[in-house]
C-alpha cells in the first residue's frame, strides 16, 4: 500500500527516538501518546515543541511508479533557536540519503536530500516562538498506480 509523502515523513519521525524525545507529546482518546507532529494545520491543544509538515510540491520521477515530493518541516519551539536547531539536525540525520521501509504497511520512502533555512517568521505575532524550516526531497514508491 502506498502512502502520501507527509505520512511517510511523519512515520519516519515517529520511529526515530532522537527526534521524538525532543518533541512534546499528546495523548489520544484511546490512551496512546503520540509525538507532536502535525500535517498542514496544528491542533489548538498541541504544545511546543512540535513539527508541522507541509507538502510544497508533488510530482513523478522518470519511472512511472516513483513519485517525488518536496516536504517542508517547520520546527516550532519557544525561547531561542537552540532546541529547534537540534531537532532539525536530528531530522536531517534521520532522512538525508536514507531509504526506509516502515512497518507492516510496506511504506517505502527515500529522502534524497535535505536542506534548511534557519530564519523563518512564524505565522503568529508571538516573538518568543522560534521556527527552523527543513526541506526534504522525497522519492517514494507509487504502487497505488498498479492495477
Amino acid at each position: 500500500m502506498s502512502a502520501e509523502p507527509l505520512d511517510i515523513i511523519q512515520q519516519i519521525i515517529e520511529a526515530n527516538s532522537s527526534i521524538t524525545s525532543l518533541l512534546g507529546s499528546t495523548a489520544s482518546g484511546d490512551g496512546k501518546v503520540y509525538p507532536n507532529v502535525a500535517q498542514e494545520d496544528v491542533p489548538d491543544d498541541m504544545e511546543r515543541p512540535y513539527i508541522v509538515l507541509r507538502l510544497e510540491s508533488d510530482g513523478m520521477e522518470q519511472n512511472d511508479l516513483l513519485g517525488s515530493a518536496l516536504v517542508s518541516a517547520d520546527i516550532f519551539t519557544e525561547g531561542d533557536r537552540t532546541l529547534a536547531r537540534q531537532i532539525a539536525r536530528n531530522l536531517e540525520r534521520a532522512v538525508h540519503n536514507k531509504a526506509y521501509t516502515l512497518g507492516n504497511e510496506q511504506v517505502t520512502g527515500e529522502a534524497v536530500q535535505t536542506f534548511r533555512r534557519f530564519k523563518y517568521e512564524p505565522p503568529q505575532p508571538d516573538p518568543s516562538v522560534k521556527c527552523v524550516n527543513v526541506k526534504i526531497f522525497l522519492r517514494y514508491y507509487r504502487d497505488d498506480l498498479l492495477e
